[in-house]
């Protein structure tokens, strides 16, 4: 026998002196018929309320973690989700509306260098004394490269 095996006897016998101590004190006078009785009773009841201890020790971790999952896969996932998908959403819009702003900037500046080429043109022609016929840029088609 190691000494964890010793132990246990031990341990045994004295939860059983103490039900019976306190048999003792609780019904004095009594038979010894009696007091075994209630010690054996008092000592299954021990033994009964540490095996449901030690389920509910043992089994409610895994209770618990159960229970841990199911909140985290039906309500916190969700809601982070939603939440994801929500800010996914905004940033989306936030990003056409700032695109759509930096269009219509992008947009001017390119008029304004076409008018400003155009005028440039348009000057030196005329300082040469030479016809211009080129149309203003907002008269010309649209072509790829063509700033309007």
């Amino acid at each position: 026998m190691n000494a964890t095996e010793t132990r246990i006897p031990a341990i045994a016998a004295a939860i059983i002196a103490d039900i019976a101590q306190e048999q003792l004190t609780a019904h004095p006078g009594a038979s010894w018929v009696r007091l075994a009785r209630a010690t054996a009773a008092g000592f299954a009841a021990a033994g009964v309320g540490t095996a449901i201890g030690s389920l509910i020790a043992v089994q409610g971790v895994a209770l618990i973690m159960s229970l841990y999952h199911f909140i985290t896969n039906r309500f916190t996932i969700p809601a982070i989700q939603a939440h994801e998908a929500r800010g996914e959403a905004r940033s989306r819009e936030e990003g056409r509306e700032e695109g759509r702003e930096e269009g219509v900037i992008e947009g001017q500046e390119r008029a304004n260098r076409a008018w400003s080429e155009w005028n440039q043109r348009r000057l030196a022609h005329e300082a040469q004394g030479t016809p211009f016929n080129e149309p203003p840029p907002d008269q010309q088609p649209p072509r790829k490269g063509n700033p309007l």
